[in-house]
């Protein structure tokens, strides 16, 4: 059970970029209601609603996490914000990869690389099939 919720997840900046990073895992169980809003808030945040959400501390992911996870993504999408998932112990990304959540969620290998995500505008797709 969720004792604090606010030791539940931390909140961060980093390059024009919220990072929520997850502390306890049990805030993705006990604690989603506290979740969905702190993403929520995120998401309308000024920066544009782009969200790193930092896995580092989940080392256990129990099926029921997923749906939390899908939930907070929609409410960051239909705030007009977008999620980059990181820093996924070896055992949670074998769940991700088995349950095809690799395909929904967008994962970088650090928190890094997720904020640079962000930041980064390659070619659009018309360029890459077209040119130019």
């Amino acid at each position: 059970m969720l004792q604090d919720p606010s030791q539940a997840y931390q909140v961060g900046e980093s390059d024009g970029v919220s990072v929520l990073t997850i502390a306890d895992p049990e805030l993705l169980l006990d604690g989603k209601e506290i979740f969905y809003e702190v993403a929520g808030r995120l998401a309308t945040a000024h920066d544009g609603g782009r969200v790193v959400l930092n896995l580092q501390n989940v080392h256990y992911f129990q099926s029921a996490m997923l749906g939390v996870l899908i939930n907070a993504q929609k409410r960051v999408r239909d705030a007009g914000g977008s999620v980059k998932v990181c820093c996924l112990d070896p055992e949670v990304y074998k769940v991700f990869l088995l349950t095809k959540m690799d395909q929904i969620f967008d994962i970088r290998k650090t928190e890094h690389d997720a904020v640079a995500a962000f930041q980064h505008k390659g070619p659009s797709w018309i360029s890459k099939i077209f040119g130019n």
